[in-house]
């Protein structure tokens, strides 16, 4: 199976249908990412930085921003819905950190989002296998804040990319260009 499954954006290739990604579309943090020029892939292996997929124990990591190309990468299995939308959700928090720093392929820097004692909880697994993600201001604002209502999610999403303009622009020409690319290999 190859690797690259679906591409969500504004004009999918052709030969994968629009309801690739289910109900997830409807939800308002999807929405918005499409929106501001993020992309969303279904991939059947993901690599994180330090390419893992998952710690030991820790269980899979289900969704990956990358900010070196824009797209937000979510990996087939066995999750759940609300398991996808929570990583929509993580992700989406930075692709926001990723506009903050004025483009969404630029390194997530901090909101300013609130750090609250749950989200230092859920990186607790990582404090001696992982110093840096475990400390990481990035990683401790998405973890805080990850568990809101989708809408309020995309409003940040919206807050931070939306407000300058070149960033849904460029976005979405990339994923034009990209989606070309896309087509043009699914025609082989």
């Amino acid at each position: 199976m190859k690797s690259f499954i679906a591409l969500a954006n504004n004009d999918l290739p052709q030969g994968i249908p629009r309801t690739t990604f289910g109900d997830l579309v409807t939800e308002p943090v999807f929405q918005s990412i499409i929106s501001n020029g993020g992309q969303i892939i279904l991939t059947s292996k993901l690599n994180d930085e330090n390419g893992r997929i998952g710690d030991a124990g820790l269980g899979e990591v289900a969704g990956l921003w990358d900010p070196k190309t824009g797209t937000m990468k979510l990996r087939i299995g066995k999750f759940t819905y609300e398991q996808y939308l929570a990583t929509l959700n993580h992700e989406g928090l930075h692709m926001a950190q990723s506009c903050k720093a004025n483009f969404l392929t630029a390194n997530p820097a901090p909101i300013g989002l609130e750090i609250t004692e749950k989200g230092i909880s859920q990186l607790e697994p990582y404090r001696k296998t992982n110093p840096n993600y475990y400390n990481s201001r990035i990683e401790r604002e998405a973890y805080s804040n990850d568990s809101q209502d989708s809408s309020q999610i995309a409003r940040i999403i919206d807050e931070q990319c939306g407000s300058k303009p070149w960033i849904p622009f460029l976005g979405h020409l990339r994923s034009s260009m990209q989606a070309f690319f896309v087509r043009k290999a699914h025609s082989k």
